[in-house]
């Protein structure tokens, strides 16, 4: 057990960066079918806004006019195509581009989710391996003891309840293994399909420490301003913006240019034509929703900021309080491990197989929830992460 304390303080005291299984992350990103159809949404979407200002369709008209006896049939046709004034053009391309920065904010957000839990799922990994490496190591003390009480028992110098207790404890560990075993056998299944169906390994079995400063205000005011869901509540703000912009030109009248012909048997017609769509109904109703979009988006705003804000607040404090008890088991494993203590003990006849059976399991307990307190505080620093 001792190998595994040293590796631990030689991986703490790496400078350092989190660990964010980043060879990981950029396959499932490349890989991941449900990120893919996101992002070909997201395509279809910017394209979809362009709508906002292109020109209408042109229209085609064609007249064919039956004349009384003798005055002749009459032809008649036009062709024309309506505009927006240029103020207007330039207010819906601010649009489109409002529109299309908020279909990326929305990808980047469900990115953002997808990613958090490919970190969430290493960590468990992670955490299963350095489970597995330490009741290992148990499940070998335990198997030796097992078979050498065996022995003592068939030569008359053991009991049946040391024998018996030898062997439960070599179960207890080997069941406990199998779990841990079966555990990031399914997270590994997670993330392969994750993955498009392509395997991951992950080795690991330790996290990499970096401390969190104390001062929450301090990591939000520099950290903040990264959230996607933050950033996609004040990119829709924005679009709301330009799009009571817009409705605001829609109350100038719109320009329609055309050419148009009339042909009679005698006579011919023909020439441009300009006529004019006058904004008279509805123009005011579309000012007023629009106002009452912003209105709506900065209310959501400033709700997403609390939210998110109250979220991290509480995940920091929680991570906190994980970093502080993790140093404190930390410190005790270190510096006052009684595994091979108890070894010798046991080896010296100083201690009954029962009375180290028992300390064993304490020292198990006690490393069982160190590994837990490490990946529960790399769980909390994952959602820090963004």
């Amino acid at each position: 057990m001792k190998h595994l304390f040293l590796f631990l303080l030689i991986a703490l005291s790496i400078d350092g960066r989190a660990q964010d299984f980043s060879d990981i992350l950029r396959s499932i990103e490349a890989n991941n079918t449900s990120l893919e159809a996101a992002r070909i949404r997201t395509e279809a979407d910017k394209l979809s806004s362009k709508d906002v200002y292109t020109p209408e369709n042109p229209e085609l008209g064609f007249d064919y006019l039956f004349g009384a006896d003798g005055i002749g049939n009459r032809i008649g046709f036009e062709v024309s195509q309506s505009f927006d004034f240029p103020s207007v053009i330039s207010r819906k391309r601010k649009l489109a581009k409002e529109m299309q920065r908020v279909s990326d904010l929305a990808y980047l957000s469900v990115r953002q989710q997808l990613l958090l839990k490919v970190r969430k799922l290493c960590i468990e990994v992670v955490y299963c391996n350095a489970m597995m490496e330490h009741l290992n190591e148990d499940l070998e003390r335990t198997r030796i003891i097992s078979a050498s009480y065996n022995k003592l028992f068939d030569n008359g110098e053991a009991t049946i309840i040391e024998r018996n207790k030898a062997h439960q404890a070599a179960l207890f560990f080997q069941t406990e293994y199998n779990e841990h075993l079966t555990m990031k056998e399914n997270l590994l299944s997670e993330l392969q399909c994750m993955n498009g169906g392509k395997a991951i390994e992950i080795s690991d079995t330790a996290f990499v420490f970096s401390p969190i400063t104390q001062d929450f205000d301090e990591w939000l005011a520099e950290n903040i301003c990264r959230h996607p869901e933050l950033l996609l509540a004040e990119g829709n703000l924005e679009a709301e913006k330009q799009s009571l912009k817009v409705a605001k030109g829609s109350r100038m009248p719109g320009l329609k240019v055309g050419y148009m012909g009339e042909f009679t048997r005698d006579e011919k017609f023909q020439g441009p034509s300009i006529g004019l769509s006058l904004p008279l109904w509805g123009s005011a109703r579309k000012v007023k929703t629009a106002r009452l979009h912003v209105e709506a988006a900065e209310k959501s705003l400033e709700d997403t900021r609390l939210h998110i804000t109250t979220q991290l607040r509480g995940v920091y404090r929680e991570a906190l309080q994980l970093q502080e008890t993790y140093l404190r088991y930390r410190k005790h494993l270190v510096h006052c491990d009684n595994s091979s203590l108890l070894q010798r003990s046991l080896d010296l006849g100083e201690i009954t197989l029962l009375q180290y059976l028992e300390e064993l399991q304490f020292v198990h307990e006690l490393h069982e929830n160190y590994l837990a307190t490490e990946r529960d505080l790399a769980l909390r620093k994952a959602e820090l992460m963004f």
